[in-house]
């Protein structure tokens, strides 16, 4: 097996540790770059505490103003859109895609997110695949 295609077998694991690691880091701005330069759109005055959780940042949009919380996830498989002046608060749960609990075959399922602007999200809420908020 060649680098390459092994690189390119596991670009979702690599981006997932990558992110583990930088949503650690007490600077906000590097959080940021960190997200953007796995193909996030986030506002630049957006906020992300440490410690969050990001799945396929590619697929992620974060609004002007916008507040995610330390220890949230946030599941972007499926395309996640969070509007202007959203709060998140401390962990918060967005999931895009999920096995389908009703399914013999436990199938995966995906559908995108949106919340929309001036919504607020207090601790440990879930939000699941399919749903508008806002």
């Amino acid at each position: 097996m060649s680098l390459r295609s092994f690189v390119g077998s596991r670009i979702g694991n690599i981006e997932m540790a990558t992110l583990a690691i930088v949503a650690r880091l007490p600077l906000h701005a590097a959080r940021v770059s960190a997200l953007r330069a796995w193909g996030a759109e986030i506002d630049g005055t957006a906020t992300l505490y440490h410690g969050f959780q990001v799945r396929s940042a590619r697929r992620l949009r974060i609004g002007a103003r916008t507040s995610v919380g330390d220890g949230a996830i946030l599941d972007a498989r499926g395309g996640l859109t969070l509007g202007s002046d959203v709060n998140l608060s401390t962990q918060v749960h967005i999931w895009t895609a999920q096995h389908a609990w009703d399914s013999a075959d436990f199938d995966y399922v995906a559908a995108p997110v949106t919340i929309g602007d001036h919504v607020w999200l207090s601790t440990r809420v879930t939000v699941i695949p399919g749903v508008s908020i806002g």
